[in-house]
């Protein structure tokens, strides 16, 4: 059985009496016993176990529910971590072969986000992340937002080096992410009255960094 497996179902023929419940919590995923089909399902018939789950359609997105209504000007955006208006470095990170299909289980996103702070120098809290979904090509998309440690923005020295981190294989996520590319978004510079914006392909020639 794949540890990634969000949910099994277990089928068994004359299967008239269960005496407890039967539950495996491998790395943070839940495993849960279900009987539907089953003669003991005449009796229990309203238990979790005789019924077929449905499971959540709404995909994972950061909390922000700690920052209330606050709104943002255009182009910033909220930090989870501080609830301040900022610019964050922002793209999106492309999963080539992730072991998993449910998008909207808390602890799987949220150790990537825990990855994403703690490998990459960030305040713990101030990753967003929202919008998974598998694109045309089975790849899973998720659009990431790296919130400044201080401060409304960035300067050009942490862009650098956390563009190069996500685009030259540095950066490794969790395992059952699989193989990944990062695409990042413009960055806006203050203190310049025609816009400056550094892509990561300008310090980084291999946007595309594959980790294995």
């Amino acid at each position: 059985m794949s540890k990634f497996l969000e949910l099994a179902f277990i089928y068994v023929e004359k299967c008239d009496s269960f005496n407890h419940s039967i539950a495996i919590n491998l790395n943070f995923h839940y495993y849960a016993l279900r009987l539907v089909g089953n003669p003991v399902c005449i009796a229990l018939s309203n238990t979790s176990y005789c019924q077929l789950q449905q499971q959540s359609t709404k995909p994972y997105s950061t909390s922000l529910a700690n920052c209330g209504s606050k709104l943002c000007p255009i182009e910033q955006k909220l930090s989870p971590q501080s609830c301040e208006c900022a610019y964050p470095y922002e793209g999106t990170l492309y999963f080539r072969g992730p072991s998993f299909r449910e998008l909207s289980n808390d602890n799987t996103f949220h150790s990537l986000e825990m990855s994403l702070w703690d490998q990459l120098g960030l305040t713990p809290g101030s990753v967003f992340l929202q919008n998974p979904f598998f694109n045309v090509d089975d790849y899973l998309q998720v659009q990431v937002a790296l919130f400044p440690p201080t401060g409304n923005f960035f300067n050009r020295s942490e862009i650098q080096r956390i563009g190069f981190a996500l685009s030259n294989q540095t950066y490794k996520p969790p395992k059952y992410f699989g193989p990944y590319y990062f695409i990042a978004s413009n960055y806006p510079f203050p203190g310049n009255s025609s816009r400056i914006f550094i892509h990561a392909s300008s310090f980084c020639p291999t946007i595309l960094g594959v980790v294995n």
